[in-house]
């Protein structure tokens, strides 16, 4: 098939171990084409039986809503009263149906039935939301392996709104962590690694005290304060 082709492209183009090299497969969309729309979960692939059972309901998605009342293990049974039944492709359900209201009806375990009206997403806009749930998770673990100490940053592209997310988090939300994770993986390219390289080479210079209080755990820390002057790990593979 096509994919399957750019694929072997991609692992023949990998040998050389060159930059700015691989194989894609873009479909022609003609005129008319509809978008297939997306629900927001991911489905229990070990359900056997019929309908689509909920595994996990990505935040900030179409069904993460307080008033749908939702969970995982509930099963989408009907889609606009189409039963799904094992021989259901679901996407051929939601062919068009980005941001139209569609009809669910969930089951779930002692109770009855019942239906919910969504407005469905794009395919595009899903994974943006897999994206920030990916960093989420990255950022939790450091967090939790670290007891709090060090922070995670993903850098997602080289370019300049990448940067400006990067300073404003790193001198925010990770302002007093002792060290910092760079994660470069899978980013969009670009030519950002000097900034980088200089924002994370910055040297402390001066500490400032209250006059009152020379307890050195209590010290305000002072200059640079527009650079990260702590430790830092960067992470890369092949997909940078």
């Amino acid at each position: 098939s096509n994919r399957e082709f750019a694929n072997v492209l991609s692992e023949l183009l990998g040998e050389l171990n060159a930059s700015h090299t691989g194989g894609r497969y873009r479909p022609d969309r003609k005129p008319g084409d509809t978008r297939t729309a997306s629900l927001g979960v991911f489905f229990d692939r070990s359900h056997n039986g019929d309908g689509f059972r909920i595994a996990e309901i990505i935040n900030n998605g179409p069904l993460d809503r307080a008033e749908y009342k939702l969970q995982p293990g509930d099963v989408i049974t009907h889609i606009d009263g189409e039963q799904l039944t094992r021989a259901v492709n679901i996407h051929a359900l939601l062919d068009g149906k980005v941001g139209d209201r569609v009809r669910l009806t969930i089951a779930r375990d002692g109770a009855d039935p019942r239906d919910i009206v969504v407005r469905p997403v794009s395919i595009s806009e899903e994974t943006e939301l897999v994206y920030q749930r990916w960093v989420r998770a990255n950022r939790d673990m450091v967090e939790r392996l670290s007891d709090g100490r060090i922070g995670y940053m993903h850098v997602r592209g080289m370019n300049d709104p990448s940067f400006r997310n990067f300073y404003s988090e790193a001198l925010g939300r990770h302002f007093d962590k002792d060290a910092l994770i760079v994660d470069t993986r899978h980013n969009g390219g670009g030519w950002l690694h000097d900034d980088l390289a200089t924002f994370l080479t910055g040297t402390r210079y001066s500490n400032l005290l209250p006059r009152k209080d020379q307890d050195p755990v209590k010290r305000y820390v002072g200059d640079s304060q527009k650079r990260w002057n702590k430790p830092s790990a960067l992470l890369m593979n092949e997909a940078n």
